[in-house]
Order: structure tokens, then C-alpha cells, then sequence
């Protein structure tokens, strides 16, 4: 009898830890209650370019770097190692870099961040690899296996890639600080694994990590073996001075370090009371088409951007997709990260959307994307309303 109310006694205390940990993801999963919210601040279409560019030239790129809101960086569809460049401040197709593909050894061009004309920086996937190439493209340093061992600073980690995509969480560089997305096993990390630090900051002068941090917070923390289709478990960072920002598609969150440790977290999340998706458990977490679902009709957020000459952050949040498609709403907030303004944008009449100093360039919707001669680009700015 002693035995059997042991074990009644400890099967009620995992029943309430599990219970716990279920209320907890609840309560992440579910919009936050933050008051009453103002709405000062929304979009203004500004103008539209025009650009005559080579025919060989699709309307978007795979990825793109917008420098200084002048110099447009995009990496061609017909062409994953070639970077063409307009100046839009001259609304002009300037010229087009060729980066040779055997030095690359990878299928594309990823992880674009121009500091300068003559310092393009890219990255690889996996094995991890930084390139560095001038004007002309050609690679004038890079940084491999030897100079990238994670060694004391994440043994768990010690197999890792880049996560690449520019626009959503590919690297940024301040001066000879380059600040990096890792990810576990090749950079597919299909099941989310908690306890890894995913953040790393490099010195790319001293060929060396200064500090890897920022594991899981919020749902992906608590989310247990359940699982999400392996790009929600990605994270966005976003680098402001010395305030580091990490999000998540599947977190209403956003959570803020410095390079000294964790800071605390502010909500994002609209003014529609929308939930984010439960992961999926047991078999159905290993069924490839659930999870398809699961991705394709869920809500979920994108990165988080500052826009510097407004002052104002903005990040989108995609609402459930239904009989009618899919709505997208954009979210404003200051320098603290309080909500000042929303507004939804049509998804059909845009493909990808790049941020500026204040506001952003859009590319056209996918029935317009190939055009023989031309590349149309509106451009939005963020304006306090009237």
C-alpha cells in the first residue's frame, strides 16, 4: 500500500508539473493584455522608381542590402553568384559583381551585409565559412573551420551553420564586430533543441568568438518535444547600437540583451486578439505534411527592424490564412518597444519588402516580378498621423 501511494504521489506531482508547464505555454501562445495603445504612426507611399536594368534581371532578389538608403544590393534570380546594384538615389542599374562559384561551394550567394562598396560580406550556410569580397568581387579574405571553433564557449554547439537570409536574421557588423545566427546540425535545426545558445559575436580582426548567448526564451523554451516546422524555430536578431534584439515567429515577445546578458522582454504582438499555434506532439510531430499545414496556415511574426532615421521600430505580424488568403499587419513601436502605430498591407500587391532609415522599398507582387526591361520599386515612408 506504501508503494502504490508513492507512486500516486509522484504521478500527482508530474501531473501538476506538466500541468505548469502547459499553462505556461498557454499563456505565451495567447495575445498579451498591454492597455490601451496609440496609434501615431503609419505608412505614406513617397514615390515610385523605375529602373532600366539588363534584361537577364527578374523585379526581386533571392536576398538584399540596402546601404545607406542609396546603393541596392540583390542577389540575382538567374544568377545565384552575381549581386546587381542600383543607385537609387540616380534611379539607375549600375552594375553587376561575379563572385566565382568555386570559391563559394555553396548553392547561392547568402547572408549579404555590405559595409561598404568595397566591403561585401557573405556567409555560408555549412561547414560555416565568412567571405569578404571588394568591388570586384573578388574574395579578399575569409574566415574557415580553424578560425570559427566555437571551443570553450558551446561544446554542445560544437556542429554547427550560419543562418543566412539577410533580410530575416543573417549576420550584421559594426566596425570588426560581425554578430551571427547559429544553429545546430547544418543549420536545420528541425526539432528546436532549448538549452543552445544560438547568438554569437565574432572579432573578425582577432579571428575569434567574444560571446555566445541568447538560448530559447518564451514558447520555444517551454514548447517540451513538441515541434514546429523547422524555420519557426529560427530567431530574428536586430542590432541597435549595443542592444541586442531576439525574436521569434512563434513568440508575441521580444527579447533584449546587451553583449553583458539578458535584459527582459516587451510584448509585440497587434491589436487583434490573435493566438499563435500549439506545436505538435508525439506522431503527428513527425508527419511531414502536418507541419506543412501547420507552417502554411498559421499565424506567425517577421523580424523585427529599426528604421534609424525615424527613430521607430516595426516589425509584421501574419495573420491565420483562410478561405479569403492571408492578411499582414504592421506594427510600430519606439524606442522602448511601445506600440504607436498598426496598419495592414496587402500581401497580393507585394513580394519582398526591404527596410530604409524610415520606412520601406517593395518589390512587386509575383504576377509582376519579370519584367524585360524595367524594375518598378515603391518606396513607403513611416509618417506621424494627422
Amino acid at each position: 500500500m506504501k508503494r502504490i501511494i508513492n507512486y500516486l504521489t509522484l504521478l500527482s506531482v508530474f501531473c501538476v508539473i506538466l500541468s505548469g508547464c502547459t499553462n505556461d505555454i498557454d499563456e505565451l501562445l495567447a495575445p498579451p493584455k498591454v492597455g490601451i495603445r496609440k496609434d501615431d504612426y503609419g505608412l505614406q507611399s513617397a514615390q515610385q522608381l523605375n529602373i532600366k536594368v539588363p534584361s537577364d534581371q527578374y523585379n526581386t532578389f533571392h536576398e538584399s542590402f540596402l546601404l545607406k538608403d542609396s546603393l541596392l544590393y540583390g542577389v540575382n534570380f538567374f544568377n545565384s553568384y552575381t549581386i546587381s546594384i542600383i543607385d537609387l538615389s540616380r534611379g539607375e542599374y549600375l552594375n553587376e559583381i561575379k563572385i566565382e562559384k568555386h570559391l563559394v561551394l555553396a548553392p547561392q550567394i547568402s547572408g549579404l551585409f555590405v559595409s561598404s562598396p568595397d566591403s561585401i560580406f557573405f556567409i555560408r550556410h555549412s561547414p560555416p565559412k565568412i567571405f569578404l569580397a571588394n568591388g570586384k568581387g573578388e574574395i579578399v579574405d575569409q574566415w574557415e573551420d580553424k578560425d570559427l571553433k566555437l571551443g570553450k564557449f558551446n561544446p554542445d554547439l560544437s556542429e554547427f551553420g550560419f543562418s543566412t537570409c539577410s533580410y530575416i536574421n543573417g549576420p550584421y557588423v559594426q566596425g570588426t564586430t560581425m554578430y551571427l545566427n547559429l544553429n545546430p546540425s547544418g543549420a536545420n535545426d528541425f526539432v528546436g533543441l532549448k538549452n543552445i545558445e544560438k547568438h554569437g559575436v565574432y572579432d573578425l580582426d582577432k579571428r575569434q568568438w567574444k560571446k555566445i548567448y541568447g538560448s530559447y526564451k518564451g514558447v520555444l523554451e517551454l514548447k517540451g518535444d513538441g515541434r514546429y516546422f523547422y524555420d519557426m524555430h529560427n530567431s530574428f536578431q536586430t542590432i541597435v547600437d549595443d542592444r541586442i534584439f531576439i525574436s521569434y515567429p512563434v513568440d508575441h515577445y521580444v527579447y533584449e540583451y546587451t553583449t553583458e546578458g539578458y535584459i527582459g522582454k516587451k510584448p509585440s504582438n497587434g491589436r487583434n486578439p490573435i493566438s499563435l499555434p500549439f506545436p505538435l506532439y508525439g506522431a503527428k510531430s513527425r508527419d511531414d505534411h502536418l507541419l506543412n499545414k501547420l507552417r502554411s496556415e498559421s499565424p506567425f511574426y517577421g523580424p523585427l527592424y529599426y528604421h534609424s532615421q525615424a527613430g521607430i521600430f516595426s516589425r509584421f505580424f501574419n495573420h491565420p490564412k483562410d478561405n479569403s488568403g492571408r492578411k499582414r499587419s504592421l506594427i510600430f513601436y519606439d524606442k522602448d518597444l511601445n506600440i504607436v502605430g498598426e496598419e495592414i498591407i496587402s500581401l497580393e500587391k507585394s513580394n519582398q519588402l526591404i527596410p530604409t532609415s524610415n520606412g520601406f522599398l517593395v518589390t512587386p507582387g509575383e504576377n509582376e516580378m519579370d519584367s524585360d526591361d524595367f524594375m518598378s520599386l515603391q518606396q513607403f515612408n513611416i509618417s506621424a498621423r494627422k
